[in-house]
């Protein structure tokens, strides 16, 4: 069985929280319409956003901390002690992967279903993914090293993951090592964990929207050379939304929302 866990940054330090709502209803959507109903999502917050959405499958486990300050770095360790929360808190539900993923992305609904047919691997990295800017009509498939640009990009097998030691001794070291997601794989290779290459496209990292912590613009995220016979060869990777990928992942336009609410 598969856990998600959604880490999802308080109203005190969103620049709109009707927006972080917006972003999260629609994420947490697009996760629990898993093609296999063996799943469980764990969302780990300070306070329960306003949203219509509601599913059995989620649970939501409220915190009392917050980032040290506004910084990147802050921010960045706040998202994973909520990641280490929400792992801890997985399990009373004995998954046999979890994952995690950003509250503003969008996953593909044939990831619990894929996990129940390979129970016995040691997971996944995303290689190829989606990036989407937001209300944009077109989408672009990153075809390599996705997941070193998206926080959504892993399943990883819970029997082999760390926890929080008695006193919090290596409760920072942890911290880092869930939010630094770029270095995960190699990682856990250095464990003797090998992490296999999803064989289908997971995930569609949202950029633009304006709540990202770290790659806030399209350009920023993936990295295209500006010279023009590079720009020319990365036009084959832009496609249309069509409605088959809105479908899969169950991504839907979202209408701009000012900041400060």
């Amino acid at each position: 069985m598969l856990a998600f866990i959604i880490p999802l940054k308080s109203r005190q330090v969103s620049d709109s929280w009707i927006g972080v709502s917006q972003l999260f209803e629609r994420c947490l959507k697009s996760v629990c319409q898993q093609s296999g109903a063996e799943f469980r999502v764990i969302v780990v917050c300070n306070e329960r956003p306003a949203i219509s959405f509601h599913h059995p499958a989620v649970s939501y486990l409220e915190v009392d901390f917050l980032p040290t300050d506004l910084s990147f770095p802050a921010k960045g360790l706040d998202k994973g002690r909520r990641i280490v929360e929400g792992l801890v808190a997985a399990r009373d539900f004995s998954p046999t992967h979890i994952a995690i993923v950003d509250a503003d992305d969008c996953v593909s609904k044939r990831l619990a279903g894929f996990v129940k047919q390979h129970p016995e691997s040691e997971g996944w990295f995303f290689d190829r993914g989606y990036l989407y800017k937001a209300r944009s009509p077109s989408i672009y498939l990153r075809r390599k090293a996705f997941h070193k640009r998206c926080g959504t990009s892993h399943i990883l097998r819970y029997s082999l993951l760390k926890f929080p030691q008695e006193g919090a001794e290596n409760r920072l070291e942890l911290n880092q090592f869930y939010n630094e997601h770029q270095h995960i794989s190699t990682r856990l290779e250095q464990r003797g964990i090998t992490l296999q290459s999803l064989p289908f496209i997971g995930a569609i990292c949202i950029v633009e929207n304006g709540e990202n912590i770290y790659q806030k613009s399209f350009q920023q995220l993936h990295h295209v050379k500006l010279d023009p016979i590079s720009r020319l060869k990365d036009w084959r990777n832009f496609r249309r939304l069509t409605p088959e990928i809105c479908q899969e992942f169950g991504l839907y336009r979202l209408e701009k929302i000012s900041a400060g609410v």
